[in-house]
């Protein structure tokens, strides 16, 4: 038997092996099956929470905004009592469908306290409608008690004037009309009572008034009328019914007051109730306003907890269930979540363009999907923010036209040019480049050709510089080059010559072919100036100079050009003054018919008395006027002058007929669109006629007319002034506005007569301008004359009319009147 005992100690330890052996893989099962479970619910959790969370809040808020607006819609309906039913029984109907449709949006512990409040509220509101209904009950006791009452009063009437027939004594009659009196007073007081005293029940706290003055009022009314005694039995029965009535008025009474304790018993619920529901519902929205803050940490913390769990329970469990539950969990959460983590901090630095792979196809495979869709989209995000940032610096420092730096981005590259010449003592240039003719082009072409042949000058100029030297547009037809580390002067000539030639290539527009120029002013730095501003100014002074000396041509700057420019500052804001100060002043010099010296006209030139300069003439100040918007100011002030001075002349003189006085008529004023509109206004106004007047233009600013200035002048021919073309072969003669502008006399320039005696080639031209005017049938009229042999040449060759210090100076208008008087005088 002892020999069997190891065998079955064996059996009992295989058992119990077997037992423990049983117990662990059910252990491990179920740690697996538990592990799984979490894993499981740690997934869902993760890939819903969100979902959820924005649902709940979404739900959280719609019953927030439900239940406040049922409590704003109580309040408002509490501040009044309803005294018609069915007013009320309205309102209960529409308050309560509110609450049942907020205890659809509600969860199970507010749809409780909602049905408690519904309840609450209802009760409230019943107590309202009994309090209605045994208020229409006294009304109806007491509408029986006045209607009584009065029965009485007309019953003491009644008997008063009975006595008063028949001579009977009315002292009984006199003493029921007192007691039908107080006893109607007491009812009213009754009645006033009451009202005050339901108000106070409603609209108070306080119960005093149950025990107060109405019992006892209504007490003193019964006694009064149980102690009267009545003569008439029909009295007798009203006074019966009356005290039924008052008794049945002190029964509803009661039954008002029961009512009116419920009441205030209900609304006391009813706030309790509503206090309760509003505690809550700021609980709620408190939530509410901290549950998107917590949406990540939790979803973190969700994670965390379940791999402590998992961690926890592992440590219970043999070594194969812990590798295998390890495994479980570096396959299903820390490796991918080490590969998220690794890719979200690669997507932090930047680098949005590597995508996370995890090989997946699991919800690890959902997140990385929307991961790098995540990451697609930012990284094109960025770029497009990269490229709009781009152009937005393109478009601050550059020119919307032509492409090239503004006048930011070259003041800062000049700066930075400056300091690195400085720094390798070497030298560099500005040029400032203005093209000739452009406004001419633009006007006559349109808008869209000017911008077509700016893009194409600046691709010349662009193609003229190296690499590092910088092209850039100021604006209008103006630009500007800055050529770094130059050399000698010649170099600086040869680019600006090649900048010429570049500019003045023919140029198709519009199927045309077109031919510009430009003119370049140079400053060099550091002879010129060591800073930006006096580099530019400098440029822009040499520039100017370039121009005056006929275009197509560059200059260098030079020291006086500064004082020049100094000088036309003071000369435009004295000028200034002087129009303000009125020392502007008219000569006229005489015009001549040649062949027999007749006066014939003459023209208004205008002169300044410069307070501390003396008199200076046109040449002096005409230029810079020119420049500025003061040439068309003293234009009007010449033209009104000259009207108002013929006016007075033909007064003084008593004529009808005076020589005819020429204006001149700047190009700048021929730009406005009213320009003829305002020449008739001031000639209308100062009483002189158009043919009285000759309007003189120069022939440089009719090479530059557009279609819009051949309107103003034909214009103007039409309403009677004689048009004549000043300073005649100065400029780029063409037969072509000879044509089409409506001229009728040509001006020889000065510039011709002065050496026609002596140069052949002078006479030449004279010759041919004669000629074509006579063949055009245009008076010619000789500038300049100054000698006999001058007039006798002229004459010979068929000029009919001249002006110039042979025949006279330009004379001040009291001496030029005196000539008229004698010539006057003398016919």
């Amino acid at each position: 038997m002892f020999k069997k005992m190891p065998t079955l100690r064996n059996m009992l330890l295989s058992s119990k092996l077997q037992f423990i052996l049983v117990a662990v893989v059910v252990a491990l099962c179920s740690i697996t099956l538990l592990v799984i479970f979490t894993l499981n619910d740690v997934k869902r959790l993760s890939g819903s929470a969100a979902t959820d969370q924005v649902e709940q809040l979404r739900q959280s808020r719609v019953f927030s905004q439900q239940l406040s607006a049922v409590f704003n819609e109580i309040s408002l309906r509490e501040r009044r009592f309803y005294r018609d039913s069915e007013s009320l029984l309205v309102s209960i109907d529409t308050i309560s469908q509110e609450i049942e449709h907020v205890e659809q949006v509600a969860n199970v512990k507010t749809r409780g306290m909602l049905e408690r409040f519904s309840i609450d509220f209802k009760r409230y509101w019943k107590t309202q409608l009994a309090i209605n209904l045994i208020s229409d009950e006294l009304s109806l006791v007491d509408e029986r008690l006045n209607v009584q009452v009065t029965f009485m009063e007309a019953w003491v009437a009644k008997s008063l004037i009975e006595a008063a027939v028949n001579g009977q004594d009315s002292a009984y009659q006199e003493q029921m009309t007192a007691w039908v009196f107080s006893l109607k007073v007491a009812l009213l007081e009754l009645e006033r009572q009451l009202a005050d005293d339901t108000n106070q029940m409603l609209n108070r706290d306080s119960f005093s008034w149950m025990d107060g003055d109405i019992d006892q009022m209504l007490t003193n009314l019964k006694l009064r009328v149980q102690t009267i005694s009545f003569a008439t039995p029909g009295v007798g029965l009203v006074a019966e019914n009356l005290l039924d009535n008052l008794k049945l008025f002190e029964l509803n009474l009661y039954a008002l007051k029961q009512k009116i304790r419920d009441f205030r018993s209900a609304r006391m619920i009813l706030l309790e109730s509503r206090a309760s529901l509003q505690a809550m519902l700021n609980e709620v929205e408190k939530q509410n306003s901290n549950a998107s803050l917590m949406l990540t940490e939790r979803l973190e913390a969700i994670i965390y907890q379940s791999q402590k769990t998992v961690f926890f329970i592992s440590g219970f469990v043999v070594i194969l269930a812990f590798v295998t539950i390890r495994l479980l969990i570096s396959r299903a959460l820390q490796k991918p979540l080490t590969h998220l983590i690794r890719g979200i901090e690669t997507f932090q630095v930047g680098q949005l363009y590597k995508p996370i792979n995890l090989n997946r196809t699991d919800e690890w495979g959902t997140i990385e999907d929307a991961l790098n869709k995540m990451a697609r989209e930012l990284n094109n995000s960025y770029r497009e923010l990269a490229e709009q940032k781009e152009n937005m610096h393109q478009l601050a420092h550059h020119d919307a036209l032509t492409r090239l730096p503004n006048r930011l981005l070259f003041d800062d590259r000049l700066e930075h040019a400056l300091l690195k010449a400085k720094r390798n003592k070497s030298k560099l240039a500005v040029f400032f480049i203005d093209l000739d003719r452009f406004k001419h082009i633009n006007d006559s072409l349109g808008h869209a050709a000017g911008d077509l042949l700016l893009k194409i000058i600046a691709t010349r100029l662009k193609a003229c510089i190296r690499q590092v030297d910088t092209a850039s547009r100021q604006g209008g037809d103006e630009f500007i080059l800055l050529l770094e580390d130059v050399g000698d002067i010649r170099m600086i000539s040869a680019m600006a010559e090649k900048l010429l030639a570049s500019i003045s290539e023919p140029v198709m527009l519009q199927n045309q072919q077109f031919y510009t120029s430009g003119s370049i002013g140079i400053s060099v730095s550091p002879q010129d100036g060591d800073d930006a501003d006096i580099l530019l100014r400098n440029a822009d002074a040499a520039m100017y100079e370039a121009k005056k000396s006929g275009r197509n041509a560059y200059c260098f700057y030079e020291k006086r050009m500064t004082s020049h420019a100094t000088e036309a500052l003071n000369i435009e804001s004295d000028l200034r003054k002087a129009l303000l100060n009125d020392e502007l002043c008219v000569y006229f010099q005489p015009q001549y018919r040649l062949t027999d010296g007749l006066l014939v006209g003459a023209e208004a030139l205008v002169r300044w008395q410069h307070p501390t300069q003396g008199m200076l003439p046109p040449a002096h100040f005409i230029a810079i006027a020119e420049q500025t918007s003061l040439i068309t100011a003293i234009d009007h002030w010449v033209l009104t002058e000259v009207c108002r001075q013929l006016v007075e002349w033909r007064s003084r003189l008593g004529c009808g007929v005076l020589p005819r006085i020429s204006v001149n008529i700047s190009g700048r004023q021929l730009d406005q669109l009213n320009t003829a509109q305002e020449i008739s206004r001031i000639t209308h106004d100062n009483g002189c006629q158009p043919q009285m007047l000759c309007l003189e233009l120069t022939e440089s600013f009719l090479m530059e007319h557009d279609e819009e200035s051949t309107n103003i002048l034909k214009e103007l021919s039409q309403q009677g002034f004689e048009l004549a073309i000043d300073d005649f072969g100065t400029g780029y003669s063409s037969l072509r506005y000879l044509k089409q502008l409506p001229f009728n006399t040509l001006k020889l320039d000065r510039s011709f007569v002065k050496d026609v005696i002596d140069d052949e080639q002078d006479a030449a031209i004279v010759k041919s301008i004669i000629a074509l005017g006579q063949h055009m049938n245009l008076v010619v009229l000789a500038e300049g004359i100054e000698t006999q042999a001058q007039a006798d040449f002229l004459i010979a060759q068929g000029c009919e009319f001249g002006q110039g210090y042979f025949y006279n100076r330009p004379l001040p208008a009291d001496k030029f009147e005196s000539l008229l008087r004698t010539i006057f005088d003398e016919s």
